[in-house]
């Protein structure tokens, strides 16, 4: 099993180090600050993982319905 880890409006200080070390088993998705809104609301809906800096729109995690943890 995979799951699905998605990073919003990441900080950039953090996007390679995440990725480099994410365990088997775990797919990062990284979404830019400049993402539309409704591009991460859909990847935001099956996510086990919700990851985020600031300036996410109550949208993305009114989305996250599956989310482990946010």
């Amino acid at each position: 099993m995979t799951y699905k880890v998605l990073f919003v409006n990441p900080l950039k200080d953090y996007i390679d180090r995440l990725v480099e070390s994410t365990p088997a088993g775990f797919e990062v998705k990284v979404m830019p600050p400049q993402a539309d809104v409704s591009d991460i609301c859909r990847d935001a809906e099956d996510a086990d993982f919700l990851i985020t800096g600031v300036n996410v729109p109550e949208e993305v995690f009114r989305a996250a319905k599956n989310a482990k943890f946010i």
